[in-house]
C-alpha cells in the first residue's frame, strides 16, 4: 500500500480543474466571457488582470506561492506580446500560455507565436467546445508526465530506505510539483526529513544521476585486478604476489622465506589488465547518465541535498 498510496498522491494532487487560471485581457467583456466558460468547465480559481504589468505581478505571486497558473493572454493586432511571453517563460518555463486573438491558426503571426512558446491559439469568438479541447490536451499531457514520474518514483522508493531530494529532481523536473509531492507525503507520515548530505552533481548539466567507475591511473581502463605486492629482502625484488610461483622469487629463484623476516607484503595493490601498469589506488571517474559527460572528482560540482527517511513501510505495505 505504501507505493500505491504514493502513486495516488502524485496522480491526484494537481487535478486540472483545481489549477489556478490567470487571464490577462484588457477587455472586461472578453474576460467575463472567458471566465464564464471556464466556470462551466469546472475552474474556480480564476484571476483576472486588465494590464500586462498587473498580470505579470499576479503571475509572480502565484509562482512564489507554488501555484503555477494556466495563462489566457489577449493578443490584439496592435500589440507586441512576445516580450511578455518571454518574460513569463523566464520566470517559469513550463507555463501554458493560451492566446486569445482574432487570428486563425494558419496565420503567420500565430505560427510565429507558437514557435516562441505559445501553447495554443483561441480565435474569437470563443466557444465552449474549443476551450474544452485545449483543457483536454493539457490534461492528457500532464497525465502522461505524471504516470511516467509515478512509476519512476515508485521504483526509487522500492530500492531505497532514504529518499535524496536531488535524486528525485532527475525524475520530476518541475520543482513546484516535486515540493507538493514531498509535502503531501510528509503530511501523511510516509516521509520524515533527516539531515542534509553533500553529493556531487554533473559539471555539465547539474544532474545528480552519476555512475562512478574505478579505472587504471595510466590508461583509464576499468579492467584491473587487485593483488598484494611482495618485496623480497634478499634480492630486492618487488613484484605482485601472483608472480611468486610456488613461493619462489622470480628474480633470484630462491624461496622467499618468512613474512616479516625475509619479505614484506603490501596489501591492496592493483594491476591493469590492459597496460600492465601497477598502482596503489585506482582513479575514480564519474559518468553522468543524463548527458554522458565524464569527469574526475576534482572537476565535480558539490551540492547539499535534503534527505528523507521512508517510514511506516510495514503499516502501508500490508
Amino acid at each position: 500500500m505504501l507505493f500505491r498510496t504514493t502513486y495516488n498522491y502524485i496522480e491526484n494532487f494537481d487535478l486540472i480543474y483545481d489549477k489556478e487560471i490567470l487571464i490577462i485581457e484588457d477587455s472586461e467583456i472578453s474576460s467575463i466571457k472567458i471566465t464564464s466558460i471556464l466556470n462551466k468547465l469546472g475552474f474556480k480559481k480564476i484571476h483576472v488582470n486588465h494590464t500586462a504589468a498587473s498580470g505579470l505581478y499576479s503571475f509572480e505571486k502565484l509562482i512564489k506561492s507554488g501555484k503555477p497558473p494556466i495563462i489566457f493572454l489577449n493578443f490584439l493586432p496592435y500589440t507586441d506580446i512576445l516580450p511578455i511571453v518571454n518574460l513569463i517563460h523566464q520566470i517559469y518555463l513550463d507555463t501554458k500560455i493560451i492566446l486569445v486573438s482574432t487570428y486563425d491558426n494558419k496565420s503567420k503571426k500565430v505560427q510565429d507565436m507558437v514557435s516562441n512558446g505559445i501553447y495554443w491559439n483561441l480565435q474569437i469568438p470563443l466557444s465552449l467546445d474549443e476551450l474544452s479541447t485545449v483543457i483536454k490536451n493539457i490534461k492528457t499531457e500532464e497525465k502522461l508526465f505524471d504516470n511516467n514520474a509515478n512509476e519512476k518514483i515508485i521504483s526509487y522508493l522500492q530500492k531505497h530506505s532514504t529518499l535524496v531530494l536531488e535524486d528525485l529532481k532527475t525524475i520530476v523536473n518541475d520543482p513546484l510539483k516535486l515540493d507538493e509531492i514531498i509535502s503531501n507525503m510528509e503530511r501523511d507520515g510516509l516521509l520524515i526529513e533527516k539531515n542534509e548530505i553533500t553529493q556531487i552533481i554533473c559539471n555539465n548539466c547539474q544532474s545528480s544521476s552519476i555512475h562512478a567507475t574505478y579505472c587504471c591511473t595510466a590508461c583509464q581502463s576499468p579492467n584491473f585486478t587487485q593483488s598484494d605486492l611482495i618485496e623480497h629482502y634478499r634480492c630486492g625484488n618487488i613484484s605482485l604476489e601472483r608472480n611468486y610461483i610456488d613461493g619462489k622469487c622470480q628474480k633470484c629463484r630462491k624461496d622467499i622465506g618468512c613474512l616479516g623476516v625475509d619479505y614484506k607484503k603490501t596489501t591492496n595493490f592493483f594491476s591493469c589488465s590492459k597496460c600492465n601498469d601497477t598502482f596503489s589506488e585506482p582513479l575514480l571517474i564519474n559518468n553522468c547518465t543524463l548527458c554522458n559527460v565524464k569527469f574526475r572528482i576534482d572537476e565535480a560540482i558539490w551540492q547539499t541535498s535534503k534527505t528523507y527517511a521512508v517510514v511506516n513501510y510495514e503499516s502501508h505495505n500490508l
